[in-house]
């Protein structure tokens, strides 16, 4: 053999052995992207489940819920109720967006479901002072029709799990029953809520304005915040998500041994929402004593410079509106409420979704002008104040109340102006 064709070998043996080489690297490589495309599907059909199986158990209860709570009239297990429906309904809303956000059909149902939490929760309001009405407890009726028939849908998702399918956003865009139902939600009459203070439903535009730019929280850090604000609470627990204009991380708590539920913002640790339902038998701390257990629990739970612009006493519970104040002048968007237990003394349910819409430094130009009042109000006080418009800005005023003829009104008149730009005048307690 010559020399040449020993080299000649010598180079197609080591061709060989690269080729091979690169063929065993590239098979490799295709199993890594492979199980990696594998892995990343794996964990997607695992969430679709998870929020799969959420939803059927919120929305299964919610059904039930809506059943239970037309027999308990007046009790405070019905509010209860009534709270839990708005509660499961955000954890729905936030678990079907994942599954299946931009479909047409989902879109509606989670329409629904805003509105029916919504207004489930006006209803638990309202029922701590009043019995609920034949229409009311009518649309809740109507709101479990719905349920049951979005339920049987969703159920039905289950027979092609049997048959081997996986669950994705096309399982649930083709559920038989939304298309039939959907279109039928828009005649439910959903109320304009009466005011229970000042401007107590102020403004509410879509983005938080006092939230922006702050860092968002971990759940961990969510739940020591809570812990730090109810020093009594035990057994604290993150039991869902909620999914409106302001993300929150939902808690189940015991506070002093009973149950309680609070909603704390994702961006920035803030307390939203609270209810402990409580039924008071002995009340023994007056208007006073609950206004500044209010004002510390507000400081504890990081809402400074807020000042008490109204109270309700039903005499077994408080309710009391704090607007935030600056240079004393009462920034009427900025409203957080309390409800205070009258027999302990402790607050048992917050809602500062106003505070965090709203809530911002505000340039305020000193005008110390003074308006003229109705001839004949008596018991005149004035105050300077911010108020929010209809059309999302908002009105330096000057407020006046008083009594007159044997009714009290709060009439706004525009600084610059001097033109009077709302009136309100109390009846039972709320202003009108």
């Amino acid at each position: 053999m010559t020399e040449k064709i020993k080299i000649l070998i010598i180079v197609l043996l080591i061709l060989c052995l690269l080729f091979l080489g690169s063929g065993i690297t590239l098979a490799v490589l295709f199993f890594k992207e492979r199980k990696g495309s594998d892995s990343y599907q794996n964990r997607i059909n695992a969430l679709y489940e998870k929020s799969y199986y959420e939803t059927l158990d919120n929305m299964t209860d919610i059904e039930r819920k809506l059943g239970k709570v037309s027999v308990l009239s007046g009790s405070a297990l019905q509010q209860e109720y009534l709270y839990e429906i708005w509660r499961q309904c955000a954890v729905s809303v936030s678990n079907l967006s994942q599954m299946a956000s931009e479909d047409e059909n989902i879109e509606k149902v989670v329409k629904f479901l805003n509105q029916a939490g919504d207004y489930c929760y006006y209803l638990s309001r309202k029922a701590e002072k009043e019995d609920l009405s034949a229409t009311e407890t009518s649309t809740l009726s109507t709101f479990r029709s719905i349920l049951a028939s979005l339920n049987d849908s969703l159920f039905s998702v289950q027979t092609k799990m049997i048959d081997g399918d996986r669950i994705n956003a096309s399982s649930l865009s083709d559920l038989t029953a939304i298309s039939s139902v959907v279109y039928g939600m828009s005649d439910i009459d959903y109320p304009e809520l009466i005011y229970d203070g000042p401007f107590s439903d102020g403004l509410r535009d879509r983005t938080p304005v006092f939230l922006e730019g702050k860092l968002e929280k971990t759940t961990e850090q969510c739940r020591d915040f809570l812990a730090s604000v109810f020093s009594d609470g035990t057994d604290f627990a993150c039991i869902g998500e909620g999914n409106s204009s302001v993300p929150t991380y939902v808690f189940s708590f015991l506070e002093s041994g009973k149950e309680s539920v609070a909603q704390v913002s994702k961006i920035g640790g803030y307390l939203v929402d609270y209810n402990a339902f409580r039924t008071v038998t002995d009340p023994s701390f007056d208007e006073a004593d609950c206004v500044r257990n209010g004002e510390e629990f507000l400081r504890k739970a990081g809402y400074d410079s807020m000042e008490c612009v109204w109270r309700y006493n039903d005499q077994s519970t408080v309710y009391l509106n704090f607007a935030f104040v600056q240079e004393g002048v009462v920034c009427y968007p900025d409203l957080i409420k309390l409800k205070v237990s009258a027999e302990t003394g402790k607050v048992i349910g917050a809602e500062a979704q106003n505070f965090l819409y709203n809530h911002k430094e505000r340039t305020i130009v000193e005008n110390n002008s003074e308006h003229t009042v109705p001839e004949g109000m008596e018991n005149v006080k004035r105050r300077n104040c911010m108020i929010p418009t209809k059309w999302g800005a908002e009105w330096y005023c000057e407020e006046v109340s008083g009594d007159f003829r044997g009714e009290t009104y709060y009439i706004y008149y525009e600084k610059e102006s001097g033109e009077v730009v709302e009136t309100f005048v109390v009846v039972d307690n709320l202003l009108v």
